[in-house]
């Protein structure tokens, strides 16, 4: 059996092939896989060797557990979408990647290949001005290939790592020693949980992040001859010391928060409970049967104007039904805007009260001062009242005695 005898490969009828690229990258592309072809069909027909029985092997050992009869295959052989719809314009999309805590080894190599496929499409995407967040919950547990390869390239795609784990050796153990240090160093924002309790963590953070602090050092001398134990000198110099010792970060109750080149600082952690407005956007509570909300510890504005519960409702409603019709996405998606609007209008509420309180043609004023004199015939007096308003002052013609507030209108005189 000869290699002649297979069919040749229609390498020029590939989707790849659509003219971008060189005439002659082409040829010697095909030329190349012609030849890698080649080569595998003479050890394949290779009688008397068993070199060839490698192949196949192999084959089979890696796409065991991606076989027809597994669960992985019966969930990931159709998909509603593609990863590559997060770079996409358009409303926001999220995908979860959610694996049994209790099969973490059995779908190590599913969840793997997964999000390799995921981070491919990502960085294969024209667009890599959107930013695309993915959240690695567990990265010591759930092994992300490539992943210390990605946090230095992954910023030029647009790719916004948030890698979350228990404690550094553990990180170290998966991924090695040398994407731990890409870890630290390409991470733009670290935040150390409180309650740390492994000592390469606390020793790193007491001499490589947190740093020093200066601080003058007083230094006595006396002599022990005199009965007193009198002191005959004092030295003050400069020294330093640890911003916080190792036992210090171990006892703290708040989190160490490095932002860049900032200096770090402790912060507060409250829960999502207790932050507004997630408090107010959180799924009811299963246990409850209500939402769960704690007084309020954090309040997070978007532009100093906090957006309406009407516009949240309808924002929500909106991203909850991504697959309806486009009549039905237009619809909220302009109520979505209308109610925006709304909330932005009624938080300025006070400028549009000035301007009705300087414009309106009937408006309140305020006494100012009045005078008083005795009528020539009968017991009676007569007022002379003048208030003032967002027009001045105004002498209105009152009977009796003058009130306090009155509301007039633009000429002055009536009261309405």
């Amino acid at each position: 059996m000869s290699h002649k005898r297979y069919a040749r490969m229609p390498i020029e009828q590939c989707e790849w092939n659509d003219g971008r690229h060189a005439p002659e990258i082409v040829s010697a592309y095909i030329e190349y896989i012609q030849g890698l072809a080649k080569e595998t069909c003479d050890v394949l027909d290779a009688t008397g060797s068993k070199s060839s029985e490698s192949f196949p092997t192999g084959a089979r050992q890696n796409l065991r557990r991606f076989n027809k009869t597994t669960r992985a295959y019966q969930k990931s052989k159709t998909s509603t979408f593609r990863y590559s719809e997060l770079k996409d314009d358009g409303p926001p999309v999220t995908i979860f990647i959610v694996s049994d805590s209790s099969r973490i080894e059995a779908l190590k190599k599913i969840s793997g290949l997964n999000q390799w496929c995921m981070l491919q499409e990502l960085k294969r995407h024209p667009n890599h001005k959107k930013p695309v967040y993915v959240e690695l919950d567990e990265a010591s547990n759930n092994y992300v290939r490539g992943l210390d390869d990605l946090m230095t390239y992954g910023r030029g795609s647009g790719i916004r790592l948030h890698i979350v784990i228990q404690n550094l050796p553990a990180f170290k153990k998966a991924y090695g020693p040398e994407a731990l240090d890409t870890l630290l160093s390409e991470a733009e924002i670290k935040l150390f949980l409180p309650s740390q309790r492994e000592l390469d963590t606390l020793n790193k953070l007491e001499q490589s992040y947190l740093g020093q602090q200066s601080y003058v050092a007083t230094g006595r001398s006396g002599s022990i001859g005199h009965p007193d134990y009198w002191l005959d000198n004092t030295n003050y110099s400069e020294d330093s010391k640890a911003l916080m010792t190792a036992d210090e970060v171990r006892r703290t109750d708040k989190g160490i928060l490095i932002i860049r080149r900032c200096r770090p600082c402790l912060v507060d952690l409250p829960p999502v409970a207790a932050i507004d407005p997630f408090r107010d956007q959180i799924a009811i509570d299963p246990y409850h049967d209500k939402p769960f909300r704690l007084p309020i510890q954090l309040r997070i504005n978007r532009d100093g104007l906090r957006p309406g519960r009407l516009w949240r409702w309808v924002r929500d409603r909106f991203r909850k039904s991504p697959h309806s019709n486009h009549k039905r996405k237009r619809r909220y998606e302009r109520l979505s805007s209308i109610a925006f609007t709304v909330s932005r209008l009624v938080s300025v509420w006070w400028v549009f009260a000035l301007l009705a309180f300087f414009l309106s043609s009937a408006s309140p004023h305020v006494l100012w001062s009045y005078s008083s004199e005795r009528r020539a015939f009968g017991p009676d007096y007569q007022f002379n009242c003048a208030y003032l308003g967002a027009s001045g002052l105004a002498y209105p013609d009152v009977r009796g005695r003058c009130p306090l507030f009155l509301i007039l209108d633009s000429d002055r005189r009536r009261v309405m």
